[in-house]
């Protein structure tokens, strides 16, 4: 079996005993690795090239690669569409390419998405015939997508007289403005006299409104971040035969600019390039922006990918992705770290993907330090399974682990917590990841034979140890697994607890999967969505992993002995079954913004409510 997963390497072998699931490589984490895919070719759907690469991540993690679809021939102008490529794990794999923007004849061209991360809507500006800009969105992550509507008015100078967003993606500021990069031209002859500008919207894309423009016939196509300072750093193609990128910097967020200069350490011919941030120090260890553009001087050629880790003031790293032909590109980071660089090749015949970690761009000098990891794995044997996991560092100096838990109605009475939706438990409690914990009885209890209705506000008996950094809200029971923390933020997993005192938080679950390594289930046993809990040797790494199930053809679930034999091809010496089954779910974002769903729960009325839930938040 070959698995999809993003971060390890899994291997499937049959034992005596029925499927086992073997763990085939370990440290796949920072191993220098680059792997490249074609993703467009030309003749694909009846077209006749593919151009003008976008790439953008989505909250859930699902990259959308868009390009140009250009019918008849490779013209930038005529009968040119939209298509679309998705991916739900990390890059690896693809969905076949479809068109999602037809207009006859006119161009639809020019896509540069942006993704509002605090509802999780993916805006889509292009534009028609380089003359308008038009706006659509999809709310399901690039599945379907709303009628476009133009914004012409609102962010074209009436004197500029062609007009091009991105082309690449735009970019959401701390404080929530969505800024789009876009190029004009002052003259009515295409080409004489270009500029680079911006738009942005402020109230979450339902309005537009023109930024500020560099100056006259100093760049065109271009691409912008955000510093950690605030300021917009904008990387531009350079005009005028300077052949170096042009840059300039906004302390206004994108409403005036500082005049154009030019980067003697970033020739080029010509070309549209493409910037995005891969860290911060806030977030993670440290500031690093990363750049992709051909670097010759004489062709469009030698694509090279650069790092800085001073916010674009100088970019001392590099190393060259595609040394032969090579046009424009766009770049992405996936949610666990992955840096994907999609870019014209082959005589503009191909668009291809290339996938790298930062250790192969810096040749193992640097690796990224993240408090935790996060992938989803598909399989096909031995059933279709979606399997989805989070590795987080206890020890990480910028973030915590803690345990929340829904509010209780009665106090000393027997109503230990009400069931609360999951994202609202979590998002209280600041929570950044969250996994539900805890199995629990409904009160009062429903007769025999008839299954309980989960409804918000609910009242829950809590099995097991709950316990939160303040208080203990169910006290620790014998015959349930337990996790808890201690001060030294060293972790504590199995059936037993000899310092029940020194817990900071405590969740529990059913019975064990590994003991000492060692698989505790027997053979056999129903299948179903489940989740666990796992540590490795040190006590320092915990491993969160979700099953999906009971979803014919996507994932059917695993037995306990299969959930078992995953967590410990993970890496984790003790693990136990949590309460899975419809209410397995697994929530994922970042500080201050809506926390999104990763698996798919099973329970056709949504997500249940419940009753604990464990989580990381930012100190």
């Amino acid at each position: 079996m070959r698995s999809t997963c993003v971060r390890l390497l899994l291997g499937f072998v049959l034992g005596g005993s029925g499927p086992t699931l073997a763990f085939a490589q370990t440290d796949v984490l920072t191993a220098p690795r680059l792997t490249q895919q074609t993703l467009f070719e030309s003749g694909t759907l009846d077209y006749h090239t593919f151009r003008i690469p976008s790439l953008v991540v989505s909250t859930r993690g699902t990259v959308l690669a868009l390009a140009e679809a250009r019918k008849n021939d490779a013209s930038d102008l005529g009968n040119v569409d939209l298509a679309l490529r998705r991916s739900l794990d990390g890059g690896l794999t693809w969905q076949e390419p479809k068109i999602i923007g037809d207009d006859g004849d006119h161009t639809i061209g020019n896509p540069c998405p942006v993704v509002d991360r605090r509802t999780g809507v993916i805006w889509l500006p292009y534009c028609r015939d380089n003359r308008q800009v038009w706006v659509t969105k999809s709310t399901d992550d690039g599945q379907t997508w709303a009628p476009p509507v133009e914004i012409t008015a609102q962010v074209v100078d009436p004197a500029w007289h062609w007009v091009g967003t991105g082309p690449g993606h735009g970019i959401q500021l701390a404080d929530g403005r969505l800024v789009i990069p876009c190029w004009a031209d002052a003259t009515p002859q295409l080409g004489e006299a270009q500029l680079s500008f911006v738009f942005y919207s402020d109230d979450g894309g339902q309005t537009w409104h023109r930024g500020g423009a560099l100056d006259r016939d100093a760049s065109d196509e271009c691409e912008v971040v955000e510093r950690v300072d605030g300021v917009l750093y904008l990387n531009a193609r350079s005009r005028r035969g300077k052949q170096q990128r042009a840059v300039a910097t906004s302390h206004d967020r994108g409403q005036t600019w500082s005049p154009v200069s030019y980067d003697a350490r970033l020739p080029e011919l010509s070309c549209q390039g493409s910037l995005a941030r891969f860290s911060t120090a806030r977030d993670q260890d440290r500031n690093r922006l990363l750049l992709a553009t051909p670097a010759s001087q004489t062709a469009r050629a030698e694509l090279t990918l650069r790092l800085s880790t001073n916010e674009g003031y100088d970019w001392p790293v590099s190393r060259v992705v595609e040394p032969g032909m090579a046009g424009y590109s766009d770049l992405a980071v996936t949610l666990d770290g992955t840096i994907l660089l999609l870019y014209e090749s082959h005589d503009y015949t191909r668009l291809t993907l290339a996938r790298c970690n930062l250790e192969w761009l810096t040749e193992g000098r640097d690796s990224p330090v993240f408090p935790w990891r996060v992938w989803t794995e598909s399989r096909a044997e031995p059933r279709p399974l979606r399997l989805h996991w989070l590795r987080v560092d206890l020890q990480a100096p910028q973030y915590e682990l803690d345990v929340a838990v829904g509010p209780d109605p009665d106090g000393d009475g027997p109503v230990e917590a009400r069931l609360t939706p999951p994202r609202d438990l979590a998002g209280k409690a600041g929570f950044i990841a969250a996994l539900n914990t805890n199995a629990w009885e409904m009160l009062p209890r429903p007769p025999a034979g008839v299954r309980p209705i989960y409804l918000a506000g609910g009242q829950a008996d809590i099995l097991g140890w709950a316990r939160t950094r303040t208080e203990t809200r169910s006290p620790l029971q014998t015959g349930f697994w337990v996790f808890w923390l201690d001060a030294e933020r060293r972790g504590h997993l199995g059936p037993t607890v000899e310092q029940p005192r020194a817990a900071v938080c405590a969740v529990a679950g059913f019975g064990g999967l590994l003991q000492e390594g060692e698989i505790l289930p027997g053979d056999g046993g129903d299948l179903h969505p489940r989740s666990a809990l796992g540590l490795d040797a040190t006590g320092r790494w915990l491993t969160w992993l979700v099953v999906d199930g009971r979803q014919t053809g996507y994932s059917e679930g695993v037995s306990e002995r299969e959930l078992a034999g995953l967590m410990r091809e993970a890496g984790c010496r003790a693990a136990f079954n949590l309460d899975g089954g419809g209410s397995s779910i697994l929530l994922l974002g970042r500080p201050n913004e809506r926390l999104e769903i990763v698996n798919r729960p099973s329970d056709s009325f949504g997500p249940r409510p419940v009753p604990v839930m464990l989580g990381i938040r930012r100190r």
